[in-house]
């Protein structure tokens, strides 16, 4: 899990404990922290395939890079 998703979990926990959210809305937001945080690889991974990626030039040496 990501940093973000551990601070919400710990948010969380506090609203529990203090009553200021009930178990009902605790489970409905450690599930949306966990679908998020599952959600955010895959999403990345989509999103990235249209980015320009660096090709070998003709001596096949990755370009920008020195061997």
């Amino acid at each position: 899990m990501n940093a973000r998703g551990m601070i919400e979990l710990i948010v969380m926990k506090v609203g529990l404990d203090a009553g200021l959210i009930g178990p009902e809305m605790f489970t409905l937001l450690l599930l949306l922290a966990m679908t998020t945080t599952l959600m955010t690889g895959p999403l990345l991974d989509l999103l990235g395939r249209g980015s320009p990626r660096r090709e070998d030039d003709e001596s096949g040496q990755t370009a920008g890079t020195d061997k």
